[in-house]
């Protein structure tokens, strides 16, 4: 099988998936909810891997760049839409200053092992007015979830992320300096 009918056969199957998916479906709905029309806009996700939502964001118009974390994450949107997928490298952004008005996180904060430095590297590159949109697992330590993911080995942690998520005052916690949360 050739590099297009693997890519065409893989875009068919996260689509499939994602349909199925009434979590994704509600998380993709909210983001682009709050994301807004980005016509005449420049915007920068940041995703752990979620090539259709990657691909939605797109059609709220402007421009978008795409950075990720882990390798994986690159592969899994580069079958979305075949732009250039920025590797982020131990925390920095490859950007300028004050460049994107808008910053869309799809649950790939948990990937950074200083997630609080990296937040300040995205209030760097963003404009003055901009928005920072994060959406991210919510934990919840005694949970059905929770005792799930350990039974079968499926938590963020081990699936590679530096933690398994963020409780709300965590996440206030690390964007009170520098952000203004409502």
């Amino acid at each position: 099988m050739n590099d297009n009918n693997l890519d065409s056969e893989v875009r068919i199957w996260q689509e499939k998936l994602f349909a199925r998916s009434i979590r994704r479906g509600g998380k993709m709905k909210r983001i682009m909810e709050l994301t807004g029309s980005t016509a005449n806009a420049a915007g920068l996700e940041i995703s752990a891997g979620d090539g259709i939502i990657s691909a939605n964001l797109r059609t709220l118009g402007g421009s978008w760049k795409t950075a990720v974390a882990t390798k994986a994450a690159a592969d899994s949107i580069g079958y979305s839409h075949g732009e250039t997928i920025v590797l982020i490298d131990n925390g920095k952004l490859p950007f300028e200053d004050q460049v994107f008005d808008k910053v869309v996180i799809v649950d790939a904060l948990k990937n950074f092992s200083d997630d609080y430095q990296f937040l300040h590297e995205c209030h760097r590159v963003l404009k003055n007015d901009g928005w920072v949109i994060i959406s991210e697992t919510r934990r919840i330590p005694f949970s059905m979830v929770a005792l799930l993911q350990r039974l079968f080995n499926i938590s963020p942690i081990a699936k590679g992320a530096r933690r398994n998520g963020y409780k709300v005052n965590e996440l206030f916690e690390k964007l009170k300096d520098g952000f203004d949360v409502p």
